[in-house]
């Protein structure tokens, strides 16, 4: 986004997107350490399983407002093609939330009251977390995609959220990294930008 194009915004819009930008980082940071703290401080406890689970829904809530904020940083390209991936990051970040909300209010209440059904959640819920993983999936690597080509936001931050769904599926090893910290570094380094760029 241009100076002249930002300048024009109200200031109070200017400094919702600094405050968003500000807490995707957070949030995206958030992504980055919790695999890490989860296989060193995994103490296999109602509380900490919550705990663990609210970070990391508070974590998606921040990054949702950071979308906000790159939906407002680009909107000055009048691209249907941008505008189908804003729609689409929308829906896919809040069934992404609402299956994070039942990962830190649900499966830990079924992990140690009803194990077997944790393990293998009956139809449809199964399903129906399944399909909102792929709906989060796809919006990010639409969005990634869609950025790349708009080249409104740095290119490695956009290659990085459309790899990141990936990550957990490709044969790595021992290798630590995992798709969240990919897609966490990915939304900082979007961030990032929108936070720099856009001046009060």
């Amino acid at each position: 986004m241009s100076e002249l194009a930002h300048s024009q915004l109200p200031k109070s819009t200017v400094r919702s997107m600094r405050l968003f930008a500000v807490l995707s980082i957070i949030g995206g940071g958030l992504h980055v350490l919790q695999p890490i703290w989860n296989r060193y401080l995994n103490y296999q406890t109602l509380r900490f399983d919550v705990i663990s689970g609210s970070t990391d829904l508070i974590s998606a809530i921040m990054v949702l407002l950071g979308a906000i904020a790159f939906f407002i940083y680009q909107q000055h390209a009048k691209s249907v093609n941008q505008l189908i991936s804003y729609i689409l990051l929308f829906i896919g970040m809040s069934l992404y939330i609402s299956m994070k909300t039942i990962q830190t209010f649900v499966v830990p209440m079924l992990k140690y009251n009803a194990p077997n059904l944790a393990d293998s959640p009956p139809s449809p819920a199964s399903e129906g977390m399944m399909i909102m993983f792929m709906a989060f999936a796809i919006s990010w690597v639409y969005f990634g995609i869609s950025s790349m080509i708009a080249r409104n936001l740095p290119l490695v931050g956009s290659i990085l959220v459309t790899v990141a769904p990936f990550i957990d599926f490709i044969p790595m090893g021992n290798s630590p990294i995992e798709g969240p910290q990919v897609w966490g570094v990915g939304v900082i380094w979007l961030s990032l930008a929108v936070y720099r760029r856009v001046k009060v």
